[in-house]
């Protein structure tokens, strides 16, 4: 049975593509010396490409859309499940061990996030581009974000709120005085969970020297 590509963004998969290649890439001149590291990452990207080709062209979106809430409870149960059977490493509780592997929950609710908010968004789509049509998504997706920010996994919560923002901006939600609040308690929350971890800190403190070295070096270089 052959595709209509017409039904999909084009750019949007060549871009997904693109950048598989190029991690595969990247793994392969960081580990040239280590055939099983480079074989083991090739495995993953074609299990993901795969993965990729069977969820977003085999099955249609509205499989998705009736399942959305069901989805949700079982990641959002398995988020909490994970601060207190998950196994602890370095600090944080991140997967379930379920005998013959792991699980890392976390993952899953990136994927299950973008869907509720999603269908949520679509439900009340008659709302647009009135920002009140935040509050539906806000209720779902918070609850995901405070599951992963008490493993603690700042890059995942990170990333699902930008996955977020760009999702309302996309969808055609307007700037306006409640989207300031939101973004204004987004960056509050984030500098003090910063701050309530050492480590973070050190992070941001080595990291932004290295930043204006940077600029230094360029500006030197012009």
């Amino acid at each position: 049975m052959s595709l209509d590509l017409k039904k999909y963004d084009i750019r949007l998969i060549a871009i997904i593509l693109s950048l598989t290649i190029l991690g595969y890439l990247m793994a392969g001149i960081r580990w040239s010396n280590n055939f099983a590291v480079i074989l083991k990452q090739a495995v993953g990207a074609a299990a993901g490409i795969l993965v990729f080709y069977l969820t977003a062209f085999k099955i249609k979106y509205s499989f998705y859309q009736r399942r959305a809430k069901v989805l949700y409870l079982t990641v959002l149960i398995s988020l909490f499940a994970v601060l207190f059977i998950g196994i602890e490493l370095n600090g944080s509780k991140r997967w379930i061990d379920l005998g013959f592997f792991t699980i890392q929950p976390s993952e899953f609710a990136k994927i299950v996030m973008v869907i509720i908010a999603a269908d949520t968004i679509s439900r009340r789509r008659d709302l647009l581009p009135n920002s009140k049509i935040l509050l539906s998504p806000l209720f779902y997706c918070i609850f995901i974000i405070i599951a992963i920010a008490l493993e603690p996994d700042s890059g995942a919560y990170l990333s699902m709120v930008a996955v977020l923002c760009i999702m309302f901006f996309c969808a055609g939600v307007k700037f306006d005085k409640n989207v300031a609040v939101l973004v204004f308690v987004i960056i509050i929350a984030f500098t003090v969970d910063t701050l309530r971890k050492g480590y973070r800190v050190g992070r941001l403190s080595s990291y932004l020297p290295g930043l204006f070295d940077i600029n230094q070096t360029l500006g030197s270089a012009e």
